[in-house]
């Protein structure tokens, strides 16, 4: 759900502009749904899921990334990201997926998804590294400097001479500048009114048998 003006949190009227292949596809199967639901008769509802925390999570992702760039003192995982992103259990997830079908208030409806805590990049890190009892020496850029490269890092995103994995890496780092991950979640409470778990306590779900990398090798 890339915007224009990426602050403050999305909801299930934010006007979509993706960037992406990812985010065009995306969207573009959420518009078929809504659109042949009449026409063939069959009745949907849309989870837009944020970051999803738990156990198993996917290698190369996010959760397996970061340990170890923490663990390696990083400089991608010392800085002070100022966007905020949206967290859920995997477990809440579940819980949520059985729910909507047995709700009449979810047919044929679209909700983003978030346990509501939703801190930024910057204290994630920190609960993750406490999580694994791994230091973070964090290192603060003034917000101003923020503000030049989340400009930069979405210019770059959008710059078709620019290799496609560097855009991509500068479309991540500009959400994470901004507020690209974060969803207000009031529209699915006030259907469900779910109970949410901590984001601490997915992480410690997640990480229950982490082991630190060697980094000798």
């Amino acid at each position: 759900m890339d915007r224009r003006r990426p602050a403050g949190p999305m909801s299930e009227s934010t006007v979509c502009f993706p960037t992406t292949g990812y985010g065009r596809t995306k969207l573009a199967a959420e518009q078929m749904i809504q659109a042949h639901s009449a026409r063939f008769g069959f009745d949907y509802t849309i989870l837009c899921l944020c970051t999803i925390v738990g156990r198993d999570f996917r290698s190369g992702g996010m959760f397996d990334v970061f340990p170890q760039l923490l663990s390696k003192k990083a400089l991608a995982t010392r800085l002070n990201w100022p966007g905020r992103t949206s967290l859920l259990c995997l477990s809440d997830l579940i819980e949520i997926l059985l729910a909507v079908p047995q709700s009449p208030l979810t047919r044929n409806e679209l909700y983003l998804l978030s346990n509501g805590e939703d801190p930024p990049f910057d204290r994630l890190l920190d609960q993750i590294a406490h999580t694994l009892n791994l230091e973070r020496e964090r290192i603060h850029l003034p917000r101003w400097l923020w503000t030049a490269i989340g400009k930069v890092a979405r210019f770059s995103s959008n710059c078709g001479f620019i290799p496609h994995g560097l855009r991509t890496s500068c479309w991540r780092a500009s959400l994470m500048v901004y507020d690209g991950f974060y969803a207000d979640n009031s529209k699915l409470n006030t259907a469900l009114h779910p109970l949410y778990r901590s984001v601490n306590s997915g992480l410690r779900e997640a990480y229950a048998d982490w082991n630190p990398p060697n980094l000798h090798l």
